[in-house]
C-alpha cells in the first residue's frame, strides 16, 4: 500500500481543528472505576490520572544521582497529601547516602527526617531537583544542582571507616654506656631511654623519659612526656591530658601540664591540606566545567543544571590566574577567572582549625619556678578564595593577650598582617 497525502484544503483545516480541542487534551485523563469488578476494583484510581506511579510500598530498585549509580536500595514510596501523586520518601540514613549538604536543609524539615514522621520527597530539599522513575527497569534517578551535594574529593575515606586499632602495648628502649681513660683519669657515662605506648579502647598513653648517671650528671630519672590521647568529633580532633605544648600559631609556644583540644589536619585528606580556591558558577544545563592555568587543562567536570561548587582542584601553580570555561548542553560558552596565591595562614573557604589549651606552666628545663594557670584558645577560618582571618586569646593569672590577623590573596601576591595587644 504506498503512502498517502492530503489534499491542500484538508491540511489547512486540520491545524484549525486541533487549536480548538487543544486546551482539552491537556487536561487530566479520568478513569471510571465502575469498569471495574470483582477483586480489581479500586476506590480511587486518581493516582493514575497523570501518571503511572509505582505502587505504594517499599521497592528495592537501583538509584542513580546525576547519573552515577549508587547501587540497590530499598525505597519506601507512599502517597502525597493530594493522594494523586506517589513520591519516594528517604530516611536520615538515605539522606546521608545522597551525599547532600544537611546545612542546607531546613532543620524542621532535617528532624521530621530523623523522626520518620513525614515522608519527604527531594524537591522539598531543593525545589531544582528531579526525580523520575522507569518503573521497567526498576531505576530511580535523581538530578540535584552539584552544589547541593557534598563535594568529596578523590581520596576521601568516610569516618564511619575509620578504626581505633587493637588494644596493645609497645616498648621502645636505648641503651648505651661510654667508658673513657687517660692517665689517671677515668669516667663512665650510662644511658638508658624509653618511649612507651599502651592503646586501649581509642585511648592512647604515651610516655618519654630517660635515665642518665656518669660524669658531672648525677643519676636521675626524668620524664620528658606523659600524656593521654584519643579522637573526638568524629576523628576530626584530638583531646590530649597531660604534659603537652601549646598552639603556637599566634602566641609563642610553651609546655604546660593540663589538656589540650585541636583539630587533627591529619583527618583531612591529602588533597585539603593545603590552600586551594574554591570555584562557583551557575550551570543553565548539563554543562561542562573546564579549569585551565596557562593554556592547560588541570580539571574537567560534568554539572547538572543549577549552582555548582567545585573544591577538589589540584595540579595548579600558585602566582597564575585559574580559567574557568562553562560549555553548556547547546554549545554555548561563558567563563570567569580567579587569581589564585598563597601563604602559610590561607585556607579553603569553610575550613575551621582550632586549639584550645588550659593547665599550669610547666618549668622543666627553665630556671624558674614561676608556674601559674594558662588558659588560650585560637581559632583560623577560611572566609573566601581571597581571605582567611583568625584570632586568639591567651589569659593567666597576672597577663592576658589578645591577637587578630588575617591572610589576603591578591593578584599582585598574598599577604598577611595581626595585632597582638598584651596586659600584665
Amino acid at each position: 500500500m504506498g503512502l498517502r497525502y492530503l489534499a491542500p484544503s484538508k491540511v489547512r483545516f486540520i491545524p484549525a481543528l486541533m487549536a480548538l480541542f487543544l486546551p482539552y487534551c491537556a487536561l487530566a485523563e479520568t478513569f471510571d472505576p465502575n469498569m471495574l469488578w470483582g477483586g480489581m476494583k479500586l476506590d480511587d484510581l486518581s493516582r493514575f490520572e497523570l501518571d503511572n506511579p509505582p505502587p505504594v510500598g517499599e521497592w528495592l530498585v537501583d538509584v542513580f544521582l546525576n547519573g552515577r549509580s549508587l547501587g540497590k536500595h530499598l525505597i519506601k514510596f507512599d502517597s502525597m497529601a493530594n493522594r494523586r501523586e506517589v513520591a519516594p520518601c528517604f530516611s536520615h540514613a538515605q539522606v546521608k547516602l545522597l551525599e547532600l549538604e544537611e546545612e542546607l536543609i531546613p532543620k524542621g524539615l532535617l528532624a521530621a527526617i530523623g523522626s520518620g514522621s513525614a515522608c519527604v520527597k527531594v524537591q522539598d530539599f531543593f525545589p531544582e531537583s528531579q526525580v523520575t522513575f522507569d518503573y521497567a527497569t526498576q531505576s530511580l534517578e535523581l538530578n540535584v544542582p552539584q552544589i547541593y551535594l557534598r563535594s568529596l574529593p578523590l581520596d576521601y575515606i568516610a569516618p564511619q571507616s575509620y578504626d581505633h586499632g587493637i588494644s596493645a602495648a609497645r616498648l621502645n628502649y636505648a641503651l648505651s654506656s661510654y667508658h673513657s681513660k687517660g692517665g689517671d683519669y677515668s669516667s663512665n657515662y650510662y644511658y638508658a631511654g624509653i618511649d612507651s605506648t599502651l592503646n586501649y579502647e581509642g585511648w592512647r598513653l604515651r610516655h618519654l623519659g630517660n635515665y642518665s648517671s656518669g660524669g658531672t650528671v648525677t643519676g636521675k630519672y626524668h620524664s620528658l612526656r606523659t600524656y593521654m590521647q584519643r579522637d573526638v568529633f568524629d576523628s576530626t580532633g584530638q583531646l590530649t591530658i597531660g604534659q603537652n605544648f601549646s598552639d603556637g600559631s599566634l602566641f609563642e609556644s610553651y609546655a604546660f601540664d593540663g589538656f589540650l583540644l585541636n583539630f587533627d589536619p591529619r583527618s583531612l585528606p591529602a588533597s585539603q591540606l593545603y590552600f586551594s580556591p574554591v570555584i562557583e558558577g551557575v550551570a543553565e544545563s548539563n554543562a561542562q566545567v573546564i579549569v585551565s592555568q596557562g593554556g592547560v587543562v588541570i580539571h574537567s567536570q560534568t554539572v547538572p543544571p543549577g549552582p555548582f561548587s567545585l573544591s577538589d582542584i589540584s595540579g595548579y601553580r600558585v602566582g597564575q590566574d585559574l580559567d574557568i570555561e562553562i560549555i553548556e548542553a547547546d554549545g554555548s560558552k561563558h567563563g570567569f577567572s580567579i587569581p589564585v596565591n598563597s601563604s602559610a595562614t590561607l585556607l579553603r573557604p569553610g575550613q575551621f582549625r582550632y586549639a584550645s589549651s588550659f593547665g599550669r606552666v610547666n618549668s622543666q628545663g627553665y630556671n624558674t619556678e614561676y608556674t601559674p594557670f594558662v588558659g588560650q584558645f585560637t581559632g583560623t577560618y577560611g572566609l573566601s578564595n581571597t581571605l582567611t582571618a583568625y584570632a586568639g586569646a591567651l589569659l593567666s593569672e597576672d597577663y592576658g593577650a589578645f591577637g587578630l590577623g588575617a591572610s589576603v590573596s591578591t593578584s599582585l601576591g598574598a599577604f598577611t598582617g595581626e595585632v597582638t595587644m598584651a596586659s600584665n
